[in-house]
């Protein structure tokens, strides 16, 4: 996806980890963490984490839209 399509309010998800219960955990260019509840399925479901911990349990559901972005290896 070209950068220029991206609308404003697209959160930008960089993967940081696996948390403790195996769940993906993505920070947003705002600096808020996010856990993906399906544990890295194809289609994740998106969860804020309690007090922006790593290991903090899922809270509120994502509501905006937003993008994954690749890893570099």
């Amino acid at each position: 996806m070209n950068t220029s399509e991206i609308k404003k309010d697209t959160l930008k998800l960089e993967p940081i980890g696996t948390d403790f219960w195996s769940r993906p955990v993505y920070k947003d260019q705002h600096g808020h963490l996010w856990k993906d509840i399906t544990l890295g399925s194809k289609q994740p479901e998106l969860c804020s984490a309690v007090d922006h911990a790593f290991d903090g349990e899922p809270d509120m559901p994502i509501r905006r839209p937003f993008i994954i972005l690749a890893t570099e290896e």
